[in-house]
């Protein structure tokens, strides 16, 4: 198993790597505060511990996800761990999905943040379904543990657990409707994409050589 560290704070841009929509990102992020306050979800006044347990009340259960809203705000003062999904065909090639959300736009290795209480293994099994479409097998010990820490305010630092993942027998891709250039759609990559999100290409470009 590998364990490394990718921390863009620490290279020669200082401020860390920042992609041109980090802008809107703050500013989306500086609106859920103020919409909050505008609707009264958070009052004029209110002390931290009826703040919380405002939110408390917005989240019904935990293991089974966050409003956006507290996901985003949770994913700016704590790390998140997450499970990336490997899946490899028969010539080496790496199965990628394309992602354009608040992380960038780019190819990407499966994968899925894992939710309070919620088992690992169920994690790797729910990615497989939602973003494969497939139920995988996979090895119990992940491959490598990587930190990444990047310059961006909302989900900017991640603990992420490499998986290495199997299809079932006849797997074939199917997109469906989807273009290229639209989220969740599925390619076999046979080397390191120019286009890669820019976490993983730090810890996971080496996977090609």
């Amino acid at each position: 198993m590998i364990i490394s560290f990718y921390d863009t704070l620490s290279e020669n841009n200082v401020g860390g790597i920042s992609r041109p929509d980090s802008k809107f990102r703050k500013a989306k992020l500086m609106g859920v505060g103020l919409h909050a306050r505008k609707s009264g979800q958070m009052g004029v006044g209110m002390n931290l511990e009826e703040i919380i347990e405002k939110m408390k009340q917005k989240v019904k259960n935990p293991k089974e996800g966050l409003p956006e809203e507290v996901f985003t705000y949770v994913s700016t003062i704590t790390p998140l761990i997450n499970v990336d999904l490997l899946v490899r065909n028969e010539s080496g090639a790496v199965l990628m999905a394309w992602r354009d959300d608040v992380c960038g736009q780019g190819w990407h290795i499966p994968g899925g943040i894992i939710r309070f209480k919620e088992n690992i293994f169920t994690r790797i099994q729910k990615v497989g379904i939602q973003e494969l479409q497939a139920e995988v097998k996979f090895e119990k010990e992940p491959m490598a543990v990587n930190e990444i820490i990047i310059g961006e305010e909302v989900r900017g630092h991640f603990i992420s657990l490499l998986y290495r993942c199997y299809l079932p027998e006849g797997y074939v891709i199917d997109n469906g409707d989807k273009k290229e250039d639209d989220a969740g759609y599925l390619k076999w990559i046979a080397a390191c994409p120019d286009q890669f999100i820019e976490g993983q290409r730090k810890v996971y470009s080496d996977l090609w050589k």
